[in-house]
């Protein structure tokens, strides 16, 4: 028997794939209808056999992206409007928005790849993204999540990237932040008084090499400014505190290379903070941790003789005192401080 029912996700299910996700599952299920954005969360209104539908549903959560946080579903009856295809719609954004704002996700081993490798047209492409990672909190403007509600609103996608968002089988079909080094944003390097040094070729390898000389770089990213300096360089260290006024402060050295821009933080003292730094990327970074800092002992000035290691919590799941505590008891840890 032919039925129809609307459906409402709720949760953090925006900017996390979950309506390319949804898309295909319907598609496999044989369903007809539309997908959308709303501001509750995800919207469904789909149609087809009792059964099809049935076994839709048994699978949306079981099945829904690594990134996305059910917290509930609503299904009603819905009367057949006799769809004839299967879409992702236009979002609805009528209502109060009461849909999580996603997080900023790291970047998945397929966009490291892609930047990674000479033959891929996002070779050197520091912004690589899919629907998996890539900025969320850190460029959204309003919700329903798309691309004309962030700060990638300027950048039109070229026809690469276009017919990679049009594709099903694609990783960025319908990722909001799409963009490669034709029609993204780039890096660049600038002097204190805002002259261009380097353009998107050079930029990144004259910003290492002025580090490596000692100088204080001021790296402008998704969320904010970051100041950095070499971490064993004791005159570059002792500068930036002079500058900014933290004799006393712990400095935050960077282990990884992605920060989210938003959440809670985690301090722990370790014996061997880079080792664990390196199991907290390997095994949490995509789904609780998209980013690990390292305070580097040794330098005078920048915490000489400690280990610290600062884990950046942006999933609402971990960002409670006894989500705290699961994590540190996870990674066998005796004590730790959030702030």
């Amino acid at each position: 028997m032919t039925a129809a029912v609307h459906i409402v996700v709720r949760g953090a299910v925006q900017g996390v794939g979950f309506r390319p996700f949804a898309w295909r599952l319907a598609r496999d299920c044989g369903l007809m209808g539309r997908i959308r954005s709303g501001t509750s969360g995800v919207l469904l209104d789909l149609e087809g056999e009792s059964e099809a539908l049935a076994r839709f549903q048994a699978r949306l959560v079981d099945e829904s992206p690594p990134g996305a946080q059910v917290d509930a579903i609503e299904v009603l009856s819905a009367p057949l409007r006799a769809h004839a295809t299967l879409e992702i719609a236009a979002s609805e954004t009528a209502g109060a928005a009461r849909a999580r704002v996603p997080p900023d996700l790291a970047t998945c081993a397929e966009c490291r790849d892609d930047v990674l490798a000479p033959g891929s047209r996002r070779h050197g492409h520091p912004f690589a993204s899919c629907t998996h990672c890539g900025p969320r909190y850190s460029i959204v403007r309003a919700m329903p999540y798309d691309r004309a509600a962030s700060t990638m609103e300027a950048f039109a996608p070229c026809e690469d990237c276009a017919r990679e968002y049009r594709m099903p089988a694609d990783r960025r079909f319908h990722a909001q932040p799409i963009a490669c080094p034709a029609c993204g944003p780039r890096v660049a390097l600038l002097d204190a008084a805002g002259a261009p040094i380097a353009g998107a070729e050079g930029a990144i390898a004259a910003a290492a090499a002025r580090l490596e000389a000692g100088a204080i770089l001021a790296l402008r990213g998704l969320g904010g400014f970051q100041l950095l300096v070499r971490a064993d360089d004791g005159g570059a260290v002792a500068r930036l505190r002079e500058r900014k006024d933290t004799a006393d402060r712990l400095l935050g050295g960077h282990a990884g290379y992605y920060r989210p821009s938003c959440g809670f933080f985690l301090w722990v003292k370790v014996d061997d903070g880079l080792a664990l730094t390196r199991r907290l990327w390997r095994d949490f970074a995509l789904r609780v941790l998209p980013g690990t800092y390292l305070t580097q002992p040794g330098a005078d000035g920048a915490n000489a003789g400690d280990a610290f290691v600062r884990i950046a919590l942006v999933h609402e799941l971990e960002t409670t005192v006894a989500g705290l505590s699961r994590l540190a008891a996870a990674l066998g840890l005796a004590a730790a401080r959030a702030e």
